[in-house]
Protein backbone atom coordinates (compact mmCIF):
# COMPACT_ATOMS: atom_id res chain seq x y z
CA UNK A 1 0.00 0.00 0.00
CA UNK A 2 1.49 3.48 -0.92
CA UNK A 3 2.14 5.77 2.22
CA UNK A 4 1.07 9.51 1.95
CA UNK A 5 4.02 10.90 0.89
CA UNK A 6 4.78 7.81 -2.16
CA UNK A 7 4.18 9.20 -5.26
CA UNK A 8 0.97 8.20 -7.41
CA UNK A 9 1.91 9.38 -11.00
CA UNK A 10 3.59 12.34 -12.80
CA UNK A 11 3.11 14.66 -15.03
CA UNK A 12 4.79 16.90 -17.90
CA UNK A 13 4.41 20.02 -19.67
CA UNK A 14 3.57 19.50 -23.33
CA UNK A 15 2.61 21.70 -26.37
CA UNK A 16 -0.10 20.63 -28.85
CA UNK A 17 -0.18 21.06 -32.50
CA UNK A 18 -2.00 24.15 -32.33
CA UNK A 19 -0.34 25.88 -29.64
CA UNK A 20 -2.08 24.45 -26.35
CA UNK A 21 -0.50 23.68 -23.24
CA UNK A 22 -1.20 20.78 -21.71
CA UNK A 23 -0.27 18.01 -18.87
CA UNK A 24 0.22 14.51 -19.99
CA UNK A 25 1.63 11.92 -17.34
CA UNK A 26 -0.10 8.95 -15.72
CA UNK A 27 -1.83 7.86 -12.32
CA UNK A 28 -0.77 4.63 -9.97
CA UNK A 29 -3.43 3.88 -7.71
CA UNK A 30 -1.86 0.96 -6.45
CA UNK A 31 -1.98 -3.21 -7.09
CA UNK A 32 -6.04 -2.77 -7.40
CA UNK A 33 -6.17 -0.39 -9.94
CA UNK A 34 -4.48 -0.02 -13.84
CA UNK A 35 -1.96 2.79 -14.73
CA UNK A 36 -3.91 5.30 -16.60
CA UNK A 37 -2.36 7.71 -19.00
CA UNK A 38 -4.08 11.10 -18.14
CA UNK A 39 -4.53 14.81 -20.00
CA UNK A 40 -4.81 17.70 -18.22
CA UNK A 41 -6.05 21.06 -19.73
CA UNK A 42 -6.75 24.37 -18.47
CA UNK A 43 -10.26 25.56 -18.60
CA UNK A 44 -10.50 28.59 -20.38
CA UNK A 45 -14.35 29.46 -19.62
CA UNK A 46 -14.08 29.34 -16.60
CA UNK A 47 -17.35 30.90 -14.55
CA UNK A 48 -18.68 30.20 -10.99
CA UNK A 49 -17.87 27.24 -9.67
CA UNK A 50 -16.56 25.39 -12.52
CA UNK A 51 -13.02 24.17 -11.98
CA UNK A 52 -9.63 25.34 -13.50
CA UNK A 53 -7.79 22.16 -14.83
CA UNK A 54 -10.11 19.45 -16.05
CA UNK A 55 -8.80 15.89 -16.26
CA UNK A 56 -9.27 13.43 -19.02
CA UNK A 57 -8.09 9.77 -19.63
CA UNK A 58 -5.91 10.27 -22.75
CA UNK A 59 -6.82 7.83 -25.49
CA UNK A 60 -4.93 7.91 -28.82
CA UNK A 61 -6.21 10.33 -31.64
CA UNK A 62 -6.82 8.32 -34.58
CA UNK A 63 -4.98 9.12 -38.04
CA UNK A 64 -7.68 7.33 -40.11
CA UNK A 65 -10.96 9.09 -40.94
CA UNK A 66 -14.31 7.00 -39.84
CA UNK A 67 -16.23 6.70 -43.13
CA UNK A 68 -19.75 8.54 -42.19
Amino acid sequence: MKKNNDPIGALWMKKSDGGTDYLRGNLELGPLFPKVEIVVFKNDKKTGEQPDYRIFISQPLSKEKTPI
